[in-house]
């Protein structure tokens, strides 16, 4: 300890320390050169044998270092002094190494903060690996995870394996009348024990207790707090209204706080299990296990305790099992296929990047065997030229590092802006954390050592008296430099065709999404919804008839064409109706056939531009007196037979959305199938029903204009706060939009791809450029003799074409032989498999032929135009010059 303690002060004083050395070496100098001169010796001969007796002055002051300092440090040091002057004195050189690297360093840490943030990334809770969701599932259906119900909630809660379980229901928008105007926030209705499972706590205030669910208390988020209520000091003990309730605010969640489970809501009320519909199951349940239980043994309880469950209540729990699952992966919700490729590509470019600057660095070395075989005939050691050689790859490295995770924090800041909303599945944002600088440290190492040892190994041989005996001539390459630098640039090919091709399946897939048909016409169309505020509208029919006000109001505007009533949209989905056709058993629990149900007005069809294949529209006459009807879309009919579906009884089975009628309807019309969730989806049975003969809850109204639909929408929300001023307008856009976001997606997996694809392409076509222009150069003598001995331009052209366009197919057929090993691999993942996983290509095969000779005449023909400029100045070569010029 002593010992670490005297270098590291010797360290921090080292220019002090090395004068003083110098000094007592120079005193004891002296002092020899005095005792000599009382000796009868001249001043000159006794300082002459002072220094003699003495010895190398250097050689005493290293040796002196050694006892004092750690020199292989300052050899390091010195070696980061020199390889920077060098490096400064070839800019060029070094800004393409470091910009290529930091380009790769950038997209790869980009990638991995957005794979990190979907997928791995703890959730912010207190030991979060105990943290679990429970779901219900059928016993006689393929794996579901269906909602708890609070009878399935309070049975669990007896569970010894769990230290707690709560529950929370899906967020609803609500209106709250806020200081400045009435407000549509989202709450959430959580259980008292929620935040106590999660062991996280209000930042101010308090949470959920006993008792809280029938005071109506209520823990608001620390954003809605700065929105709606402006920072109020005193808003703790306040009470609010939200829908006409009065709820009171207790607490207050911290500013960094977000769930990540779900959406963030702007409110959290409670809720007591006890007191609600014991079979209805809407819960979303999670638990925390107790010490050194597993997933495995507390699953095993909870299916006991359902299997008792059953036993006791067989009419709601009859055939139901219990699932259990990490929570992390269950909230994750992001398919881990495309993030999985899309890292994979990522790490694709950087290795490629890594190659490309390998590759610069051989031909630099090559550059520098003179200089090398110099240093060794002074007397530098292997081990010394290569810790230089290795010392400047590091500088490199740690250069591009860097600027690269500079670019990597700007390039996570700016994805929000391009990133689809619901890519990452969880609500967490993508950053450059301790882990992503972890991994931007360990690319470093690794690039620094193989930038460094890659040309000490190969210029190792050929270094020393042979390159001397040369003279003021550059001596050629070795074989192996050649093999070295050629098999880099094929591999780089290899990379860039495999890349390529993925950026031209997405294209591809690209293409065709946006030429399926939608089953609707988006143009000219726009569309709102309304929330409805307080006890007002809950009353029987106050809905109906606040929902006939709003459209007659809108259909008066000027310019409106039509106007029409729906509980949802195309492409935003809608509630899952259970239904059976007419004459077919009664399914099995679990597999009964389902639905996306909507309720519309007369018009919506005609508004939207839905086809009606067979029958007839809605009309005045199917009100809520008449006969019960509906119309299907042509995935439906089918099961009818087609067109004989008209005129035939459907039974709507009870389903878990309070709105949704059961019972039995005449199938009066069959509609053209209409995009649902995104353009890549399995199809979805529709039905839709009167909205007159249904008792809806949202209130959606899409409307057809004859002049640009966004200028309605100071009009529209002027209507609406004329006929209720705290009734807020949500979700106004046009449906041009809505196609545009439910692109997004498929637009930024494309944009990611082609990124990856252009780097990787104008690595290689950089290596191949390299790699041409120093082999021109070192044939300009043997292109100067052909020439003089009568070669044509013509075969001296294809001569120096030849060897760039070798290289090139020989990374072509080896990229086609990866990229169908890979597509093998692969499979399905990368396909929309119902009820499996989400699909990333569309109608398009992972071993296209099409797309896979397009990308190798492309990259063919890239390989071509970066060969043929070397190739066009080998032919302008002048004999003499040439001949003259070793």
């Amino acid at each position: 300890m002593q010992s670490l303690i005297r270098r590291l002060l010797y360290w921090i004083n080292r220019g002090q320390e090395a004068r003083d050395l110098e000094d007592e070496i120079e005193h004891h100098r002296a002092l020899r050169q005095e005792a000599l001169e009382r000796a009868g010796m001249s001043p000159e001969r006794a300082a002459r044998d002072s220094r003699r007796a003495l010895g190398n002055r250097t050689l005493a002051l290293e040796d002196a270092r050694t006892v004092w300092t750690w020199v292989l440090v300052e050899h390091v040091l010195r070696d980061v002094r020199y390889a920077a002057r060098t490096l400064a004195r070839e800019r060029t050189f070094a800004v393409t190494a470091i910009v290529t690297l930091a380009l790769a360093i950038a997209v790869t840490a980009t990638v991995f903060a957005v794979v990190d943030a979907a997928l791995w990334r703890p959730l912010p809770f207190p030991q979060p690996d105990r943290l679990v969701a429970i779901y219900t599932s059928s016993t006689t259906a393929r794996p579901q995870y269906d909602p708890a119900s609070p009878r399935d909630l309070l049975a669990w809660r007896g569970a010894q394996s769990l230290r707690g379980v709560a529950a929370s229901t899906d967020s609803r928008r609500r209106v709250v009348l806020a200081p400045a105007a009435p407000e549509s926030i989202t709450v959430r209705a959580v259980t008292t024990d929620f935040f106590d499972v999660l062991e996280v706590q209000p930042a101010r205030g308090r949470g959920f207790v006993p008792g809280s669910a029938a005071a109506g208390e209520a823990v608001l988020s620390h954003d809605s707090w700065v929105r709606l209520f402006g920072s109020d000091p005193q808003i703790l003990g306040r009470h609010i209204e939200i829908d006409g309730e009065a709820v009171t605010i207790v607490g207050m969640t911290a500013a960094s706080f977000r769930p990540e489970i779900f959406e963030t809501p702007e409110l959290y009320v409670a809720f007591d299990p006890a007191r609600s519909d014991a079979g209805r199951r809407n819960l979303i349940t999670i638990g925390r296990l107790g010490e050194k239980v597993s997933v495995a043994s507390a699953a095993h309880e909870l299916e006991a305790i359902a299997t008792r469950v059953a036993g006791e209540f067989p009419d709601s729990n009859a055939g139901r099992t219990v699932r259990v699952e990490d929570l992390r992966t269950s909230s994750s919700g992001a398919d881990w296929r495309p993030m999985t490729f899309f890292l994979s590509a990522s790490g694709f470019v950087l290795l490629l990047a890594c190659i490309n600057v390998a590759g610069l660095l051989l031909a630099r070395a090559q550059r520098r065997q003179r200089e090398l075989a110099i240093r060794r005939a002074l007397g530098g050691g292997p081990t010394a030229i290569a810790r230089q050689l290795v010392v400047e790859g590091a500088v490199l490295a740690a250069a591009g590092a860097t600027l690269g995770v500079v670019l990597a924090i700007w390039m996570t800041e700016a994805l929000p802006a391009v990133l689809p909303a619901d890519y990452l599945g969880r609500e967490t944002v993508a950053r450059i954390d301790a882990r992503a600088l972890l991994g931007a440290i360990v690319v470093t190492a690794a690039t620094a050592l193989l930038f460094g040892l890659a040309p000490a190994v190969i210029t190792r041989r050929g270094t020393g008296r042979e390159l001397l005996g040369h003279g003021g001539r550059t001596a050629g390459a070795s074989r192996a430099h050649v093999r070295a630098r050629n098999s880099l640039v094929v591999i780089e090919i290899t990379l860039a065709l495999v890349l390529l091709f993925s950026a031209g399946l997405f294209l591809n897939s690209f293409v065709r999404l946006t030429q399926v048909p939608i089953g609707f016409e988006p143009r000219d169309v726009l569309t709102f919804q309304v929330a409805t505020p307080g006890p007002r509208y809950a009353a029987r029919g106050a809905t109906d008839l606040l929902a006939g006000e709003i459209l007659d109001r809108i259909s008066a505007l000027p310019g409106v064409r039509s106007a029409a009533l729906t509980t949802s949209a195309p492409l935003g989905s809608g509630p899952v109706a259970y239904f059976r056709t007419s004459g077919s058993p009664s399914p099995a629990d679990g597999r009964e056939p389902r639905a996306i149900l909507r309720a519309v007005s007369p018009g919506y069809f005609s508004t939207l531009g839905i086809q009606l294949l067979a029958g007839r529209s809605f009309d005045q006459g199917d009100g809520s007196g008449g006969t019960r009807v509906a119309i299907v879309n042509e995935r439906l009919a089918r099961l009818y037979g087609g067109r004989a579906a008209i005129g035939r009884p459907l039974e709507l089975l009870p389903g878990r959305s309070p709105w949704v009628p059961s019972g039995t309807v005449t199938i009066v019309g069959i509609a053209t199938a209409v995009k649902e969730l995104g353009f890549n989806e399995v199809e979805f049975n529709g039905i839709y029903l009167p909205a007159a003969q249904v008792s809806r809850e949202p209130i959606q109204v899409v409307v057809k204009t004859s002049a640009a639909p966004g200028a309605l929408a100071a009009a529209v929300r002027r209507e609406i706060r004329a006929l209720d001023p705290v009734m807020p307008v949500l979700a106004l856009r046009t449906m041009d939009d809505a196609v545009a976001a439910a692109l997004q997606q498929d637009r930024f997996n494309l944009l990611l791809s082609a990124t990856f694809a252009l780097l990787a392409t104008i690595m290689a076509a950089l290596g191949l450029y390299g790699v041409m222009t120093y082999a021109v150069e070192q044939r300009t003598r043997e292109f100067g003799v052909r020439l003089a001995l009568g070669s044509s331009v013509r075969g001296l052209l294809g001569l120096a074409l030849r060897q760039g366009l070798t290289l090139a197919a020989a990374g072509v057929a080896l990229g086609i032989a990866i990229a169908l090993v890979i597509a093998h691999i692969a499979g399905s993942a990368l396909y929309l498999v119902e009820g499996q996983h989400n699909g990333i290509l569309f109608e398009v095969s992972s071993t296209d032929p099409v797309t896979l000779l397009g990308t190798a005449s492309l990259l063919l023909g890239i390989a071509f135009m970066a060969s043929l400029g070397p190739a066009i100045r080998a032919t302008r070569v002048d004999p003499v010059t040439a001949l003259r010029a070793e």
